[in-house]
């Protein structure tokens, strides 16, 4: 149970705006009740090349999501969008551990090491989020955010591999987050700049329970309970 976390509150790691939402928003829209929840994202989203101004406009609209969570801070690293690579893993994460120095978080949340949908960007926030997590006392519990497999038998192509999601006796934790999916809605279709793939997700989701899933380690190791 959340309650059981030692004080210290969350920090939510992902690489792009509107991670926080079609992930596991649900889940720290729940938490911000009880907790201070912030969110590190690495990435402006954007790919220079292809719009200068993109950038500017998917901050705005990461923040006006991050409101409607109930998100505390937006810490945004500024790289550019499918860039992440092993040349930048230590300057992130020396970034990531300048934040985490400051917050002193109890919890850390990601998304699972293959970055759920594949995109290079997110395994490597992924797996970065576990080199700081393993090497700071003070973080308690990192949680890994996945999809369930109901959810990825429904996903055609995306980029070129979309691994297979968990069925619910194979991840640590599932949150219902019934009773604040329209939150979880509403944060979503903030991010106006990704309206199709907001609407694309939606239409796979709203046939399913409202759950989220995640697998849980702790400094004490695997949390199956």
């Amino acid at each position: 149970m959340i309650n059981s976390m030692e004080s210290g509150g969350i920090l939510a790691v992902f690489a792009h705006p509107d991670d926080e939402s079609f992930g596991p928003g649900g889940t720290l829209a729940n938490w911000t009740k009880e907790y201070e929840v912030n969110v590190i994202c690495v990435t402006d989203g954007n790919d220079p090349a292809v719009n200068g101004k993109l950038a500017e406009v998917r901050s705005t609209e990461l923040r006006e999501a991050a409101a409607i969570l109930g998100i505390n801070k937006v810490y945004e690293l500024g790289y550019p969008d499918g860039k992440l690579c092993n040349a930048l893993y230590h300057d992130l994460a020396a970034k990531i551990q300048e934040i985490t120095e400051l917050l002193k978080p109890s919890r850390l949340v990601t998304f699972e090491p293959r970055g759920v949908s594949g995109h290079i960007d997110h395994a490597a926030v992924a797996l970065i989020s576990s080199y700081v997590y393993e090497r700071a006392d003070y973080i308690r519990e990192i949680w890994y955010y996945c999809e369930s497999k109901d959810f990825t038998d429904k996903v055609d192509d995306y980029f070129i591999y979309f691994p297979r999601g968990f069925d619910r006796q194979e991840v640590d934790r599932v949150i219902s987050v019934e009773s604040i999916w329209q939150t979880k809605v509403k944060a979503m279709k903030a991010h106006a700049a990704q309206m199709k793939d907001v609407e694309n997700i939606l239409a796979l989701k709203e046939p399913l329970k409202k759950e989220e899933y995640f697998f849980v380690t702790t400094k004490e190791g695997r949390n199956n309970g």
